[in-house]
């Protein structure tokens, strides 16, 4: 690697001026293992900053305190690299955010060319979720970076994000190439692509026809009989037909057949014959919970589902909880409830038993940052009874 290189993309990128980009965008097309190191570098200080929300963290990312930077770095020079980990294994859509500005493919409406492949020995891409039954060849798992190249799903189905925020989900059996964040080529198998903003212009080529996006949500379905059909959700896409130049508009409910490249029906959109990341999710929480009820040493399981102030314990008839004042909301999923706590007035309270030793707690809390420095989550209150 060129550390120069590497100082000089980092110094246009703290002095962001037209020319500077344009650039910095020019370097980081021009050097993939710059810029792989500049996209670490700039993930962690972006990341760093949101996470913690100091004021002293601001001072450290300032060139005009040199003495503060140093000691804070010191501070937290372990806690920077393990956030940078965690960053490009967990926050890969961000990236997308902070180098849209900067990163830009070669735009081509003329479909002339394939699109850009913006890092041909590096990940675009991340496995996001998968349902319990899912099996890939090369055995991939949950959170692994995807580089371009080609993958298969023997079994299950599985979501997949890429940095520019697109969002596939695969269904099984699939073969599918990665070509760059923003083409896909499906061989067999469905997909169902979901593509924000930043990924307007994603692509997904099949032996029938090229599917384009602008700004949209649809679905794909290579099958067998040299077959594909393809379900608009929302938005807008371009149909190129037998490599045709000139494509065709299709809108929100439209759905079409083609078989040996020709166009032989159209139909309304199905929402329902494509799997969503929302359902994956589901059924792996749905799978995990069986599990957990099935736990003889589980003393109480809440999930919320109850309509009124009690919250009800799944597992038996005993500790049964109260709910002050219930503001509830929808979960993670489309089918689950949660409770919403905005004030100091809200609290639930769990009568769980006199425990000698440890225990686990398991849950899952969204937390929106408030003004308030401390904030607590769960405590335990002393019976004197």
């Amino acid at each position: 690697m060129n550390t120069k290189m590497l100082e000089k993309m980092l110094d246009l990128y703290e002095d962001p001026t037209g020319a500077n980009k344009k650039e910095l965008n020019s370097l980081l097309l021009k050097n993939p293992l710059e810029r792989a190191e500049f996209i670490t570098h700039i993930m962690d200080e972006e990341i760093f900053r949101d996470e913690f929300r100091l004021e002293y963290v601001e001072k450290a990312f300032s060139s005009d305190n040199e003495e503060n930077s140093l000691s804070v770095n010191k501070r937290f020079s372990g806690l920077r690299s393990a956030l940078s980990i965690a960053a490009v294994i967990a926050v890969l859509v961000a990236v997308g955010a902070v180098l849209q500005q900067y990163y830009k493919p070669v735009e081509d409406d003329s479909m002339a060319s394939d699109a850009v492949d913006l890092e041909a020995n590096s990940w675009c891409a991340k496995l996001a979720d998968h349902s319990p039954d899912a099996e890939w060849g090369g055995s991939l798992v949950i959170g692994d970076l995807m580089s371009p190249g080609r993958y298969e799903l023997r079994h299950g189905s599985s979501a997949i994000e890429f940095s520019n925020g697109v969002q596939l989900t695969v269904e099984s059996p699939a073969t599918f190439e990665i070509k760059s964040v923003e083409k896909v080529v499906l061989h067999r198998g469905k997909i169902r692509a979901n593509v924000p903003e930043a990924g307007h212009g994603f692509l997904v080529d099949t032996p029938d026809v090229k599917i384009r996006d602008l700004g949209t949500e649809f679905g794909v379905d290579v099958g067998g009989r040299d077959q594909t059909q393809v379900h608009v959700f929302n938005g807008e896409v371009e149909f190129y037909q037998d490599h045709d130049d000139e494509p065709f508009l299709a809108e929100e409910g439209y759905a079409a057949i083609w078989v040996n490249g020709q166009k032989i029906e159209e139909f309304d959109a199905d929402e329902n014959y494509f799997l969503t990341a929302q359902s994956i999710g589901f059924q792996q929480w749905k799978d995990y919970s069986d599990i957990m009820l099935n736990d003889p040493s589980l003393l109480a399981y809440y999930d919320f589902s109850s309509s009124d102030s009690e919250l009800i314990n799944r597992v038996s008839d005993n500790y049964h909880g109260t709910i002050n004042e219930p503001i509830r909301v929808r979960g993670r999923w489309l089918n689950k409830a949660a409770l919403l706590f905005d004030s100091s007035s809200n609290w639930v309270k769990v009568p769980l038993p006199n425990l000698n030793g440890d225990f686990t707690f398991k849950t899952w809390v969204s937390i929106a940052l408030s003004d308030q420095s401390i904030q607590t989550i769960m405590k335990t209150q002393q019976n004197h009874d």
